[in-house]
This record gives C-alpha cells, sequence and structure tokens, in this order.
C-alpha cells in the first residue's frame, strides 16, 4: 500500500489550525489516459480523529467550490478572522493561497476546532 503525505498545517491561530481532510490522490501518466481510470481520493485519519474528539455538537458545513485562483483560500481566511476578531484584533493569515495557475489547497480542507457563532 502506498503512503499518502498530508498537509497538516498551513498556519495557525488561536484556538486551532488548517489541516487537510481529504486529499486527491494525483494519477500518473497512464493512469490519466486511461478513459476507465477513476480519481481516487485519501482520508486523513489525523483530521478523522481530531473531528471525532474536538467535535462534540452537530456542526455546519461551510463549503466553498470555484475554479483555481478565484479566491476560496483567502475567503475561508477572512471567515475565520471574523470569528476571532471578537476576541482578538490580531488578523491572522490562515489558509495558504497562491497567485498563480497551479493550487496550493487541493482536497478538502477544515479548521481542527470548532468556531461558534457570537450568540452561542
Amino acid at each position: 500500500m502506498t503512503s499518502f503525505q498530508f498537509n497538516t498545517l498551513y498556519a495557525s491561530g488561536p484556538g486551532g489550525e488548517c489541516i487537510q481532510l481529504v486529499r486527491c490522490i494525483e494519477p500518473t501518466e497512464q493512469q490519466r489516459n486511461d478513459p476507465n481510470y477513476l480519481p481516487q481520493l485519501a482520508v486523513n485519519k489525523d483530521a478523522q480523529q481530531r473531528i471525532e474528539s474536538n467535535f462534540q455538537a452537530s456542526i455546519s458545513v461551510l463549503v466553498l467550490v470555484g475554479n483555481m485562483g478565484v479566491g476560496k483560500s483567502k475567503l475561508a481566511t477572512l471567515i475565520i478572522n471574523s470569528f476571532y476578531k471578537q476576541h482578538s484584533e490580531q488578523s491572522l493569515r490562515l489558509f495558504r493561497s497562491g497567485a498563480g495557475v497551479s493550487g496550493v489547497t487541493r482536497g478538502i480542507w477544515m479548521w481542527s476546532e470548532p468556531l461558534e457563532l457570537p450568540d452561542g
């Protein structure tokens, strides 16, 4: 079995860090050319354990989907910053983003700790 490298941390802030929950496994050239090839995904067991231990209540999931380079990672950072601004004036740079055509946050990413709305 092949082992896969998960990106476990891009940045951290008070009460958490960015971790990759699901990784897209890059196909080989032969697989890319095979019309019957099905893309493969791998679940990060560390992230799965964090969900099981850190998220005790019902959760809401926020999904950001779009073409490469349109600002999904920046928007995710702004959203998390808005939760932490209530407790600190420090601005965080949490989800890594790039300026080129190759994406840096492929797969499914999550914040490692629950984020609570201001009203609880």
